[in-house]
């Protein structure tokens, strides 16, 4: 069973590091940040780290705003200061979530390649999608810990994808589009005398067959397809 990694330095640490000893903690979070390049889930929570920082500032501004002064300083200022914290703490919250929801966009292109496509290597889906091949590989382990992606094992060498269940599974998005797009796709019966010709969309790398002259969107992300 794959094991998802930790982060290469523990949160708390970072933090108790940042409110002691500022410089120390932003370096081990850099260098968290940059080794976090390939993992989406670690990203987000690198950009958990930040918002959980500007908490603390917040609320730090917050008590000095309202403790007692015994020269009667002037704590007005303290207030956008401590709106500043919260909006940048907001910003990095969005951060955050996004890498996550953007990992299970993914994964609907990943069972269209794997189960419809029939791509079976990472090297291959990551040359669709545009992506590099460990990053690609990330994804599948957070998705099979998730349960998003199941009966299928990487094999490290080589990265080469077994499924374990040859079953074909189609996304639900393609099960919804299909009966409409055989409707309003069938080319004529005069063009179907031309051999179709398959494309891959310029967009998303998914793979469609269209017959001379005929032109449909792609039924993956709604790019316009012709064969002239």
């Amino acid at each position: 069973m794959n094991t998802l990694r930790k982060p290469i330095f523990h949160a708390g640490l970072i933090l108790f590091l940042m409110i002691v000893f500022f410089p120390a903690g932003l370096i081990l979070l850099i260098i968290r940040f940059i080794g976090h390049k390939d993992y989406s889930y670690l990203r987000s929570k690198d950009y958990a780290i930040f918002r959980n920082l500007f908490l603390i500032l917040a609320a730090f501004f917050v008590l000095l705003k309202f403790a007692p002064s015994s020269d009667n300083t002037d704590t007005t200022a303290f207030t956008p200061v401590f709106i500043f914290c919260l909006i940048i703490a907001g910003f990095f919250q969005i951060k955050s979530r996004k890498k996550i929801d953007q990992i299970f966009v993914r994964s609907e292109h990943y069972k269209t390649l794997l189960y419809v496509n029939r791509l079976d290597s990472l090297h291959a889906i990551a040359s669709v999608m545009n992506l590099r091949p460990e990053f690609i590989k990330n994804d599948f382990y957070y998705l099979m810990a998730c349960g998003q992606l199941q009966n299928l094992h990487i094999v490290e060498q080589t990265g080469r994808i077994v499924l374990t269940d040859q079953r074909e599974v189609i996304p639900p998005q393609q099960q919804e589009q299909e009966p409409k797009q055989q409707v309003a796709t069938s080319p004529p019966a005069s063009k179907k005398k031309v051999s179709p010709k398959s494309f891959s969309c310029p967009n998303c790398g998914a793979s469609t067959v269209l017959y001379k002259e005929e032109y449909k969107e792609c039924e993956y992300c709604a790019t316009f397809l012709t064969y002239s």
